[in-house]
């Protein structure tokens, strides 16, 4: 991309490109809440102009993964439990309709991308790499959502998945959050290989009830943690 650019070689705006690689820094928990967002740094990492930069930070803003404060630039947005109780909310209405009836099974080009990024979390919590945990878990439900089989759906979802990623670092200890959802996770995948889409389905929905209440709790620091012991 060179610097000033409006539209690179591929069609697609600069700007847009700016703002998915920012998206995809959060998603991946390269970028935290509260995390200033340089304009220097960024104008030069990803080779566009300060203009095309600032419409990609008004995206992010509209998308609530950045805010812009007066005088003092823009920065990663940090989430409130409002925001948590919404992504769930969005959760799920998408991940839920994936699993429901009208999708009788998953695709095996699915099931294999699925067993690959089940397989990276499991791999990432034997290193004690959680943040990649985190990612890998992420994206499998990602592909969950995939099963509705509408690209608009699954770009949307994108923008959800990272303002998830925003909600962890609300959690103190990130491997004692991130820990049970290894298994979990590789669960789902089975239930689905072995085309029990309604347990998969019914598992799903007990896993997202889990993990809202989990954050939710976090909201209230003097509330106990029933069950975190085992986390």
């Amino acid at each position: 991309m060179v610097p000033g650019a409006g539209i690179p070689a591929d069609g697609q705006p600069a700007a847009d490109l700016a703002a998915a690689s920012i998206r995809t820094d959060i998603l991946e928990g390269r970028l935290a809440p509260g995390q200033q967002l340089v304009e220097v740094e960024l104008v030069e990492r990803l080779g566009i102009s300060r203009n095309t930069l600032r419409e990609a930070f008004r995206q992010l803003c509209r998308e609530g993964l950045a805010v812009h404060h007066r005088h003092r630039g823009v920065s990663v947005r940090t989430v409130t439990a409002a925001d948590v109780a919404e992504i769930f909310t969005i959760r799920r209405t998408l991940e839920l309709q994936a699993l429901g009836s009208a999708n009788p099974y998953v695709p095996p080009d699915l099931l294999t991308a699925m067993d690959g990024v089940v397989t990276a979390c499991g791999e990432a919590a034997a290193r004690g790499d959680w943040r990649g945990v985190g990612t890998a878990s992420l994206r499998f439900h990602g592909l969950i959502v995939r099963l509705i089989g509408s690209p608009q759906i699954d770009v949307f979802f994108q923008t959800i998945l990272a303002q998830l990623r925003l909600t962890f670092a609300i959690h103190p200890d990130e491997e004692a959050f991130q820990r049970p959802w290894v298994a979990e996770d590789r669960g789902l995948l089975t239930l689905l290989e072995h085309g029990e889409q309604a347990a998969a389905h019914d598992t799903l929905a007990l896993y997202l009830d889990e993990s809202e209440r989990r954050l939710l709790r976090l909201f209230r620091p003097s509330a106990a943690f029933p069950g975190d012991d085992r986390r």
